[in-house]
């Protein structure tokens, strides 16, 4: 398919008849090191004549070859979609169940500080009075203990996702610049060219797949910031404002850092304005009037 593809542009390029054209493929498909069998695979049973009748592209299998080809690639590509598809709505309802574990064992956590405060089991109906007061009381700082260790858990899992996400956006952009690489064609003769001209179809194809799985680790980056954020907003809110208040000092400094230099160099373009003026003005008092 690549060499017939060539000999169609060739043929446009150079305007060669369909004759010279033919010739042209018959004469490059003769001097290649593929079988009989390929050849008249691709090309036909009679592609050893001279002419069209030896190397007409519509006589070939090459169009319906390729039709299939890319039906094939096609349905490939909806199947990777569709696993893709699964797996998000996967993972979301992972999520979700962890939430909700997440939600029951903090009630859990609550419930036992209210026994071990109120120092006695009672039954289950004068249990929201012991939470409602132990909550309300002295038992913040415990609250707090117990949810340390579970921010720390959290803290561990956003590093090591974020760690996992970005070592595979690096590896699948290394793969990518590696398939795109093109050798100098002066230093490999033209029979190691033809294995990699022969490959672009799947190199496109998992070029592809590589930038899918990027996006995707893109996608799990911005849904880990967010939950970053989500995380910080219910449980740090001193923090966020020592950030903020720190950006906006740092935000102050540069602004008067650049006031700074934009005054400096009002003065520098000032003064050199002034000696292009004076300058000007000097050759234009020595020059003669023309009569």
């Amino acid at each position: 398919e690549p060499l017939m593809e060539e000999y169609s542009i060739a043929a446009q390029v150079w305007k060669l008849s369909s004759v010279d054209m033919c010739e042209l493929a018959r004469n490059s498909v003769l001097m290649s090191g593929f079988s009989h069998e390929v050849k008249m695979y691709w090309l036909g049973p009679e592609y050893q004549e001279s002419g069209v009748a030896g190397n007409d592209i519509r006589r070939t299998n090459v169009p319906a070859i390729r039709i299939a080809y890319r039906y094939e690639a096609l349905c490939e590509e909806l199947r990777l979609l569709g696993n893709a598809y699964k797996s998000r709505q996967d993972r979301k309802e992972k999520d979700r169940l962890l939430h909700q574990m997440e939600k029951k064992s903090t009630s859990v956590a609550n419930i036992e500080h209210a026994v071990l405060n109120n120092g006695k089991h009672e039954s289950t109906s004068n249990l929201p009075k012991p939470i409602s007061s132990t909550i309300n009381g002295n038992s913040g700082n415990k609250i707090n203990m117990s949810r340390n260790p579970t921010t720390n858990v959290k803290g561990a899992a956003f590093h090591k996702q974020a760690k996992d996400n970005l070592q595979s956006i690096l590896d699948n952009f290394n793969a990518i610049i590696a398939l795109i690489r093109v050798d100098d064609p002066q230093l490999n003769p033209i029979k190691d060219q033809l294995p990699r001209i022969l490959t672009n179809t799947t190199d496109d194809f998992e070029i592809r797949v590589r930038a899918y799985n990027m996006v995707r680790a893109f996608e799990s980056l911005l849904k880990l910031v967010s939950d970053l954020k989500d995380q910080a907003v219910l449980y740090d809110f001193r923090a966020i404002n020592d950030a903020v208040k720190a950006q906006r000092q740092r935000f102050k400094n540069q602004q008067s850092d650049l006031d700074t230099k934009l005054i400096s160099l009002r003065d520098r373009l000032a003064l050199e304005l002034v000696k292009f003026e004076d300058e000007y003005a000097n050759k234009s008092s020595f020059k003669i009037p023309k009569e």
